[in-house]
């Protein structure tokens, strides 16, 4: 009897039973659109930020604490080579790639800008910046003394390809060194604040500018994308480097960028809200 009442009020009442089930269905239909277009966003920003570190990146833990011996934050080239062979042995792990990062100045004419330079390996398989180019070409494996600006910094300093800036930063030993440089490429990215502080150059040229033959971190590029196989990579390699006794540790892309969590922590909170709001408009309206 329980359940034959509320039954028969509903087929008795036909058209205020059917337009709730309409505000209901529009209702489910609007939460699932906004779910869907959040969950398409966060796609579009995790293959963005793997763009950016690649899938996991290894270095030495004094590196990931920002200590400020230089020296034991680098990948000398004895542990390097440990490294490599290592990471090269993980059955997950596709290719991977040395970088070296610093900070410094770029000069142009009379203006200076504080710039993070990210010096790599031309054409390397794992993580190569240069499908990030939309004017001039990526750097190649026999560059020397190129660079390449984001299109913001570019248009700020009124610089085009070809033209030459000096770039200035501190040697390991903390020395001033300075070299010209000459622009090979601008790219573009989706953050302008990464377009304006982030330049690409050759890891050569990094290294001579720093000099030192170490790097700082080693990017891994793996077979499933993912974030749980991911971090079950990161740490099955981070045991065996320890085992190795290498104090050299993994961290994924989703540890390395503060924005990624910061934005999805907001998407997660606007999705709470419009799906709270909806029912509560829902319920008044059928009440």
């Amino acid at each position: 009897m329980w359940l034959q009442l509320p039954l028969r009020s509903l087929v008795r009442n036909r058209r205020r039973t059917l337009l709730s089930v309409f505000i209901i269905a529009l209702g489910t239909a609007l939460s699932l659109f906004v779910l869907g277009f959040f969950g398409s966003s966060k796609d579009s920003i995790t293959a963005s930020q793997i763009q950016q570190f690649g899938n996991l990146q290894l270095a030495t833990q004094a590196l990931w604490d920002e200590s400020d011996d230089t020296d034991a934050t680098l990948l000398d080239p004895a542990t390097l080579e440990q490294v490599t062979a290592i990471v090269a042995s993980h059955p997950e792990v596709v290719s991977s790639t040395k970088q070296l990062t610093f900070s410094g100045l770029l000069a142009a004419g009379t203006e200076t800008r504080a710039v993070f330079a990210l010096g790599y390996m031309p054409g390397n398989q794992a993580l190569d910046y240069g499908d990030l180019v939309v004017s001039g070409r990526a750097l190649e494996p026999t560059d020397v003394a190129a660079i390449i600006l984001g299109r913001s910094l570019a248009q700020q300093l009124l610089l085009e390809i070809d033209d030459v800036v000096t770039l200035t930063t501190t040697t390991a030993s903390g020395a001033f060194n300075a070299v010209p440089v000459k622009i090979v490429g601008i790219y573009s990215f989706s953050s302008e604040q990464v377009e304006n502080l982030q330049v690409f150059v050759p890891l050569a040229l990094a290294q001579t500018l720093r000099v030192t033959a170490g790097v700082d971190r080693m990017v891994v590029r793996l077979r499933r994308q993912d974030l749980p196989a991911t971090v079950s990579t990161r740490d099955a390699l981070d045991r065996e480097l320890a085992a190795a006794g290498l104090a050299v540790s993994g961290r994924t892309w989703e540890e390395l960028s503060v924005f990624y969590e910061q934005l999805i922590g907001f998407f997660d909170t606007i999705f709470v809200f419009v799906a709270l709001a909806l029912s509560v408009l829902v319920f008044f309206i059928i009440l």
